[in-house]
């Protein structure tokens, strides 16, 4: 499973999962790092991640709908399609401040 944290220029005004990563970005001045950011899951094992996210002093002000995704995919043969991906996601609104 792979875990991903992106909106949608330029605006970042919708959410919505898009599927692939040409769209996915942060508004300017806005970085993140999850930790791990790939997973492995288990029906026996709890697992966790830590999603760590920072704005420069430059960053661009403003309310940021972003979403946190967590994409699966599975290779399920020819016969069926090839590859099958799943999403799970969590949308939120980010709000950068002028530093006052």
């Amino acid at each position: 499973m792979k875990l991903w944290l992106y909106g949608l220029a330029p605006n970042f005004d919708i959410w919505r999962n898009v599927w692939d990563e040409q769209s996915m970005s942060l508004p300017e001045g806005i970085t993140c790092s999850i930790d791990p950011s790939t997973l492995e899951l288990s029906t026996d094992t709890p697992c966790s991640s830590d999603l760590m996210i920072v704005a420069s002093p430059h960053a661009r002000v403003g309310d940021f709908k972003l979403r946190v995704d967590a994409w699966h995919s599975k290779w399920v043969g020819v016969r069926l399609g090839g590859i099958g991906t799943s999403c799970l996601g969590l949308s939120f609104t980010l709000e950068i401040m002028p530093k006052s």
